[in-house]
Protein backbone atom coordinates (compact mmCIF):
# COMPACT_ATOMS: atom_id res chain seq x y z
CA UNK A 1 0.00 0.00 0.00
CA UNK A 2 1.34 3.39 -0.99
CA UNK A 3 2.43 5.40 1.95
CA UNK A 4 1.13 8.89 1.29
CA UNK A 5 2.82 10.75 4.08
CA UNK A 6 6.43 10.41 5.07
CA UNK A 7 8.24 12.10 7.93
CA UNK A 8 11.77 12.93 6.89
CA UNK A 9 14.42 13.63 9.52
CA UNK A 10 16.60 16.53 8.49
CA UNK A 11 19.10 16.47 11.35
CA UNK A 12 22.05 15.81 9.08
CA UNK A 13 25.52 16.50 10.48
CA UNK A 14 26.96 19.61 8.94
CA UNK A 15 23.77 20.32 7.03
CA UNK A 16 22.70 23.51 8.73
CA UNK A 17 22.87 26.07 6.01
CA UNK A 18 21.59 29.13 7.78
CA UNK A 19 22.64 30.40 11.19
CA UNK A 20 21.33 33.92 11.05
CA UNK A 21 19.08 35.55 8.48
CA UNK A 22 17.82 39.10 8.32
CA UNK A 23 16.47 39.76 4.84
CA UNK A 24 15.33 43.30 4.06
CA UNK A 25 11.76 42.97 2.77
CA UNK A 26 9.81 45.91 1.42
CA UNK A 27 6.46 44.17 1.75
CA UNK A 28 6.46 42.91 5.32
CA UNK A 29 3.81 44.16 7.73
CA UNK A 30 3.41 47.75 8.78
CA UNK A 31 5.29 47.44 12.08
CA UNK A 32 8.42 45.57 10.91
CA UNK A 33 11.48 47.55 11.86
CA UNK A 34 14.28 47.79 9.33
CA UNK A 35 17.61 46.27 10.33
CA UNK A 36 21.00 46.89 8.79
CA UNK A 37 21.63 45.02 5.54
CA UNK A 38 23.82 41.94 5.74
CA UNK A 39 26.09 40.87 2.91
CA UNK A 40 25.00 37.70 1.11
CA UNK A 41 21.80 37.52 3.21
CA UNK A 42 19.80 40.35 1.65
CA UNK A 43 17.43 39.74 -1.23
CA UNK A 44 17.83 42.00 -4.23
CA UNK A 45 14.88 44.00 -5.55
CA UNK A 46 14.48 41.43 -8.34
CA UNK A 47 14.54 38.50 -5.90
CA UNK A 48 11.94 40.12 -3.62
CA UNK A 49 9.63 40.65 -6.56
CA UNK A 50 9.80 37.00 -7.65
CA UNK A 51 9.53 35.25 -4.27
CA UNK A 52 6.35 33.26 -3.74
CA UNK A 53 4.67 33.28 -0.32
CA UNK A 54 1.28 33.92 1.22
CA UNK A 55 0.22 34.89 4.75
CA UNK A 56 -3.24 35.53 6.28
CA UNK A 57 -4.46 39.14 6.22
CA UNK A 58 -5.74 40.68 9.48
CA UNK A 59 -9.51 41.02 9.64
CA UNK A 60 -11.60 42.73 12.30
CA UNK A 61 -10.93 44.13 15.74
CA UNK A 62 -9.70 40.87 17.27
CA UNK A 63 -6.87 40.80 14.76
CA UNK A 64 -6.00 44.36 15.73
CA UNK A 65 -5.16 42.88 19.12
CA UNK A 66 -3.43 39.78 17.73
CA UNK A 67 -1.11 41.66 15.40
CA UNK A 68 0.49 43.89 18.02
CA UNK A 69 3.06 43.49 20.77
CA UNK A 70 1.82 44.87 24.10
CA UNK A 71 3.36 46.14 27.33
CA UNK A 72 1.63 47.08 30.58
CA UNK A 73 0.53 50.72 30.74
CA UNK A 74 1.38 50.86 34.46
CA UNK A 75 5.10 50.41 33.80
CA UNK A 76 5.26 47.08 35.66
CA UNK A 77 7.10 45.43 32.78
CA UNK A 78 4.36 42.90 32.10
CA UNK A 79 3.73 41.98 28.46
CA UNK A 80 0.76 40.60 26.54
CA UNK A 81 0.84 38.33 23.48
CA UNK A 82 -2.40 37.27 21.77
CA UNK A 83 -2.18 34.15 19.61
CA UNK A 84 -5.32 32.70 18.07
CA UNK A 85 -7.63 32.21 21.05
CA UNK A 86 -5.08 32.66 23.83
CA UNK A 87 -4.06 35.64 25.97
CA UNK A 88 -0.51 35.11 27.22
CA UNK A 89 0.69 37.54 29.90
CA UNK A 90 4.23 37.50 31.21
CA UNK A 91 5.42 39.42 34.28
CA UNK A 92 8.74 41.22 34.45
CA UNK A 93 9.94 38.32 36.62
CA UNK A 94 9.04 35.82 33.87
CA UNK A 95 5.87 34.38 35.41
CA UNK A 96 3.28 33.46 32.76
CA UNK A 97 -0.50 33.40 32.98
CA UNK A 98 -2.68 32.06 30.16
CA UNK A 99 -6.35 32.77 29.48
CA UNK A 100 -8.21 31.03 26.63
CA UNK A 101 -10.91 32.97 24.81
CA UNK A 102 -13.41 32.80 21.97
CA UNK A 103 -14.60 35.84 20.09
CA UNK A 104 -18.33 36.27 20.57
CA UNK A 105 -18.86 39.59 18.80
CA UNK A 106 -16.85 42.40 17.24
CA UNK A 107 -17.67 46.05 16.73
CA UNK A 108 -15.57 49.17 16.28
CA UNK A 109 -13.04 49.29 19.11
CA UNK A 110 -14.66 46.41 20.97
CA UNK A 111 -14.30 42.62 21.05
CA UNK A 112 -16.69 40.62 23.25
CA UNK A 113 -15.09 37.37 24.40
CA UNK A 114 -15.92 34.20 26.31
CA UNK A 115 -12.96 33.20 28.44
CA UNK A 116 -11.60 30.26 30.40
CA UNK A 117 -9.21 31.38 33.12
CA UNK A 118 -6.15 29.56 34.50
CA UNK A 119 -8.29 27.91 37.20
CA UNK A 120 -10.84 26.69 34.66
CA UNK A 121 -13.52 29.26 35.50
CA UNK A 122 -15.53 30.53 32.52
CA UNK A 123 -16.64 34.13 32.15
CA UNK A 124 -17.50 36.79 29.60
CA UNK A 125 -15.62 40.05 29.14
CA UNK A 126 -14.55 42.63 26.58
CA UNK A 127 -11.33 43.71 24.91
CA UNK A 128 -11.60 47.48 24.52
CA UNK A 129 -9.31 49.21 22.03
CA UNK A 130 -8.40 52.87 22.43
CA UNK A 131 -5.58 55.38 22.11
CA UNK A 132 -3.35 57.09 24.64
CA UNK A 133 -0.93 59.77 23.45
CA UNK A 134 -1.00 58.33 19.95
CA UNK A 135 -0.44 54.72 21.02
CA UNK A 136 -3.05 51.98 20.64
CA UNK A 137 -4.26 50.56 23.96
CA UNK A 138 -6.27 47.48 24.93
CA UNK A 139 -8.09 47.12 28.25
CA UNK A 140 -9.99 44.19 29.73
CA UNK A 141 -11.11 42.58 32.96
CA UNK A 142 -9.89 39.33 31.42
CA UNK A 143 -6.27 40.41 31.87
CA UNK A 144 -4.56 39.13 34.99
CA UNK A 145 -1.38 41.17 35.30
CA UNK A 146 -2.46 44.62 34.11
CA UNK A 147 -5.81 46.21 33.35
CA UNK A 148 -4.49 48.05 30.30
CA UNK A 149 -1.70 47.36 27.83
CA UNK A 150 -0.23 49.77 25.29
CA UNK A 151 1.26 48.94 21.93
CA UNK A 152 4.97 48.20 22.20
CA UNK A 153 7.55 48.40 19.48
CA UNK A 154 7.98 45.19 17.50
CA UNK A 155 11.14 43.11 17.76
CA UNK A 156 12.19 43.88 14.18
CA UNK A 157 12.93 41.41 11.39
CA UNK A 158 12.90 37.90 12.79
CA UNK A 159 16.09 35.83 12.61
CA UNK A 160 15.70 32.35 11.11
CA UNK A 161 17.94 29.67 12.60
CA UNK A 162 18.80 26.06 11.80
CA UNK A 163 17.44 25.55 8.27
CA UNK A 164 19.15 22.41 6.80
CA UNK A 165 20.40 22.05 3.26
CA UNK A 166 18.24 18.91 3.02
CA UNK A 167 15.07 21.01 3.42
CA UNK A 168 16.21 23.62 0.93
CA UNK A 169 16.92 20.85 -1.57
CA UNK A 170 13.25 19.82 -1.27
CA UNK A 171 11.76 23.29 -1.79
CA UNK A 172 14.51 24.91 -3.85
CA UNK A 173 13.61 28.50 -2.91
CA UNK A 174 15.37 30.02 0.09
CA UNK A 175 14.21 33.56 -0.71
CA UNK A 176 10.52 32.62 -0.82
CA UNK A 177 10.78 30.69 2.43
CA UNK A 178 12.68 33.42 4.28
CA UNK A 179 10.51 36.30 3.11
CA UNK A 180 7.32 34.38 3.94
CA UNK A 181 8.45 33.64 7.50
CA UNK A 182 9.69 37.21 8.00
CA UNK A 183 6.44 38.74 6.73
CA UNK A 184 4.29 36.39 8.81
CA UNK A 185 6.20 37.08 12.02
CA UNK A 186 6.21 40.83 11.39
CA UNK A 187 2.40 40.70 11.24
CA UNK A 188 1.34 37.89 13.57
CA UNK A 189 4.29 37.38 15.94
CA UNK A 190 5.71 40.91 16.26
CA UNK A 191 7.41 40.18 19.60
CA UNK A 192 9.51 37.30 18.25
CA UNK A 193 13.21 37.83 17.57
CA UNK A 194 14.13 34.30 16.42
CA UNK A 195 12.33 31.47 14.60
CA UNK A 196 14.14 28.12 14.93
CA UNK A 197 13.58 25.33 12.40
CA UNK A 198 12.38 21.97 13.75
CA UNK A 199 14.59 19.08 12.49
CA UNK A 200 11.74 17.19 10.81
CA UNK A 201 9.38 18.01 7.95
CA UNK A 202 6.29 16.28 6.59
CA UNK A 203 6.24 15.26 2.93
CA UNK A 204 3.02 14.18 1.23
CA UNK A 205 4.40 11.85 -1.42
CA UNK A 206 1.19 12.00 -3.45
CA UNK A 207 0.92 15.78 -3.81
CA UNK A 208 4.53 16.72 -3.15
CA UNK A 209 3.42 19.15 -0.42
CA UNK A 210 6.20 19.81 2.11
CA UNK A 211 5.33 21.17 5.57
CA UNK A 212 7.91 22.49 8.01
CA UNK A 213 7.56 24.13 11.42
CA UNK A 214 9.55 26.74 13.32
CA UNK A 215 9.52 27.63 17.02
CA UNK A 216 9.44 31.35 17.84
CA UNK A 217 10.93 32.86 20.98
CA UNK A 218 8.00 35.19 21.73
CA UNK A 219 6.35 34.96 25.19
CA UNK A 220 3.61 32.74 23.73
CA UNK A 221 6.16 30.29 22.22
CA UNK A 222 4.35 30.43 18.88
CA UNK A 223 4.85 27.57 16.42
CA UNK A 224 4.79 28.68 12.78
CA UNK A 225 3.95 26.24 9.98
CA UNK A 226 5.27 26.67 6.42
CA UNK A 227 3.64 24.59 3.68
CA UNK A 228 5.23 24.44 0.20
CA UNK A 229 2.97 23.19 -2.60
CA UNK A 230 5.51 23.45 -5.38
CA UNK A 231 4.68 27.07 -6.25
CA UNK A 232 3.97 29.00 -3.03
CA UNK A 233 4.99 29.02 0.64
CA UNK A 234 1.87 29.34 2.79
CA UNK A 235 2.74 30.48 6.31
CA UNK A 236 0.37 30.14 9.29
CA UNK A 237 0.13 29.42 13.01
CA UNK A 238 -2.55 28.05 15.30
CA UNK A 239 -5.62 30.22 14.89
CA UNK A 240 -4.18 32.01 11.83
Amino acid sequence: MERRNTIIALAVAGAVAVGMVSCATRCVARRAQEGPPQDAQVATEEEVATTRWRIPEPEGEADEVRTRAWEAADGSGATLSVRGGTLVERSAAGDVTVTAFQVAEESEGLVRVRCVGPEGATFEDELRLGRDDGRVTVSSGAFRLAGTYVEAGGAGTVRIDGVPEAYLSLVGDWQGFAHGVEAFCATWVPDATTATFFPEVSLDTASGRVTATLACDDPASTTVAVAWDGTTFEVSCDGR
